[in-house]
């Protein structure tokens, strides 16, 4: 049996999250993304900024859309950012 965690919304969309970090950065800049592992706040545009250096240096590396990431990290920002990263390539 499968139990919903949270009730139903109708404003859901189905964008990538690179796509929403973008629009909140764009939209709202200084506006707390998340709170890292030291409680410190992220704003989305610090985040989107970090997540597009990433993904140049995956890019560098000849990581190419459609290509597989993998990686295991905490949820921490770190692990954030790589996801970030890898939908903006």
């Amino acid at each position: 049996m499968v139990t919903a965690l949270a009730p139903a919304r109708d404003d859901w969309t189905a964008q990538p999250l690179a796509v929403l970090a973008r629009w909140h950065a764009e939209r709202a800049p200084d506006a707390v993304a998340f709170l890292n592992q030291e409680q410190h706040p992220c704003t989305y545009a610090s985040l989107l900024t970090d997540a597009e250096a990433l993904a140049v240096g995956l890019w560098d590396l000849g990581l190419r859309p459609g290509d597989v990431i993998s990686f295991q990290l905490p949820n921490w920002m770190e692990a954030v950012l790589v996801d970030l990263a890898a939908g903006l390539l």
